[in-house]
């Protein structure tokens, strides 16, 4: 089992979004994460998705009580801030209004585009941010429909500064056939810097952090494996991570297998 995981995008606040309803099941998923490995989770209440809006002082508050809770319990999780942000029109002035968190302080921040589209504005959005100071970290693109119809989207809001984080689950088949085959293609492309869990519940959404290292380590290797966790790592450290790069050779190869599949 590997040890000393961060998890740099989990739902386990409770009482907040759509994560755990209780304490109980808060403290369940602390539990179930410790014993997969996990020793440091940066919490990601939603902001601007449906009716969710859980503002910076709100998180703060919300981890500072979690992780009192936690000590009291003997739980070795350490949970730390950070939002999962909707990209819409009112992003960049909430920001500059303090509304909202980077992750774990840090110059990283964690974007979600609605699930169907990309936002018509997203290139202006990530440019703004990185005038601002802050490296944009967009969550889940192997789930947006956009992009699952053209995967290689991706490429191109890299090119304007984007990283990408894969859930786990995507990789596990938890979300079906489809989001699993484009995930492991995505992989295989070398264009996801980071593996987060997503987790919302202990069990209805759970962490497979493990499981979607232990997949990638037997189809890639070990190597990308240890990148993508130091990566990880490296948000935490707020310092910068270095790109998994591949040959032309091989990103021709599995372009053409990707357009046979």
């Amino acid at each position: 089992m590997i040890s000393h995981l961060v998890d740099i995008h989990c739902h386990i606040l409770p009482g907040l979004d759509d994560g755990p309803a209780a304490h109980d099941e808060a403290v369940a998923m602390a539990e179930l994460a410790v014993r997969e490995g996990i020793d440091t989770i940066i919490a990601t209440p939603h902001y601007g998705k449906a009716d969710y809006w859980i503002d910076a002082s709100s998180a703060q508050a919300a981890v500072s009580s979690f992780n009192g809770l936690l000590q009291n319990r003997n739980i070795p999780l350490n949970v730390l801030t950070g939002q999962e942000i909707r990209l819409n029109a009112t992003l960049l002035d909430h920001l500059e209004d303090g509304k909202l968190l980077p992750l774990a302080t840090s110059a990283y921040i964690l974007i979600e585009f609605p699930s169907r589209l990309i936002p018509k504005n997203t290139i202006s959005v990530l440019h703004e941010l990185q005038v601002l100071g802050y490296t944009p970290v967009l969550a889940h693109p192997e789930r947006n429909m956009e992009i699952m119809r053209n995967p290689q989207i991706i490429r191109e809001l890299y090119e304007y500064g984007a990283l990408f984080q894969m859930t786990a689950g995507s990789i596990t088949g938890r979300f079906g056939n489809t989001i699993q085959r484009i995930s492991k293609q995505m992989l295989k492309e070398y264009d996801i810097h980071f593996i987060a869990s997503d987790a919302h519940h202990p069990t209805q959404r759970p962490f497979q952090l493990q499981a979607a290292y232990e997949i990638i380590n037997q189809q890639l290797g070990s190597d990308y494996t240890h990148h993508l966790q130091h990566n990880a790592q490296q948000v935490i450290n707020n310092q910068p991570i270095t790109p998994w790069e591949t040959t032309v050779a091989k990103r021709k190869k599995w372009k053409l297998r990707w357009w046979k599949e």
